[in-house]
């Protein structure tokens, strides 16, 4: 009965750290996709604002 519970506890404990570091995972992965996107978006705008405007450089 003892040894049962222990288990259990071990399982639960493992099930937890498990859950967390997919969580951390998942948040890893979307920071590093938005600083991606984010410097893709900004190159594109940068484009964009280039086509419009021939010869005319914008300083940020």
């Amino acid at each position: 009965m003892i040894l049962r519970n222990i288990q259990s506890r071990k399982r639960n404990g493992q099930s937890t750290l498990e859950y967390a570091l997919l969580i951390i995972t998942v948040a890893a992965a979307f920071i590093a996709m938005y600083r991606y996107l984010s410097g893709a978006t900004g190159a594109k705008l940068h484009d964009i604002e280039n086509e419009l405007n021939p010869g005319v450089e914008i300083q940020p």
